[in-house]
């Protein structure tokens, strides 16, 4: 991987359900530290997209979260399965929206959906100062109908906090 193949932050993703694709590009980005439940130093890359549910007309955020190891500057490894927030396990990934299931006339987003990622891999490389970080990954989760759908993305990103791209 070069950083020359991205002119700009990007974080992108085809999630293929079973009846329909959605394209997530992400407009909001945050890297921050963590450590997941074994003790072991790790990157949360989180994504988000802001989207308005066509049917309710509500607003409604997408994401998707890895988890990497802070110990490694590049890999191709598999995903495991995800774990339920704020628990954490390196090398995973999920997707999941925020959404307004209680109904309300201020149309509010109140509830967090989960689609813990069950398996996947990952192709990543940092900078050597850990300042941009760049990859592409694919995993799959299981849908609220109990299907299998699918996250194929990449992404180009810079470290420094909460941040619009």
């Amino acid at each position: 991987m070069t950083y020359s193949t991205f002119p700009s932050e990007q974080f992108k993703a085809l999630v293929e359900y079973a009846n329909k694709d959605f394209n997530f590009v992400a407009n909001k980005i945050n890297i921050v530290s963590s450590t997941d439940i074994t003790g072991i130093p790790c990157w949360t890359i989180m994504a988000f997209q802001d989207t308005v549910n066509e049917t309710t007309g509500s607003p409604e955020v997408n994401g998707i979260h890895i988890y990497l190891p802070k110990s490694s500057l590049k890999g191709e490894v598999d995903l495991v399965g995800g774990l339920t927030p704020p628990d954490l396990l390196q090398n995973s990934a999920s997707y999941f929206k925020i959404v307004d299931k209680i109904p309300d006339p201020q149309k509010k987003i109140d509830t967090i959906v989960d689609y813990l990622g069950t398996g996947g891999a990952i192709k990543y490389a940092w900078s050597e100062d850990n300042k941009q970080v760049e990859g592409s990954f694919g995993f799959s989760a299981i849908d609220d109908n109990e299907q299998i759908f699918k996250v194929n993305g990449y992404f180009h990103i810079f470290n420094k906090g909460p941040h619009t791209i």
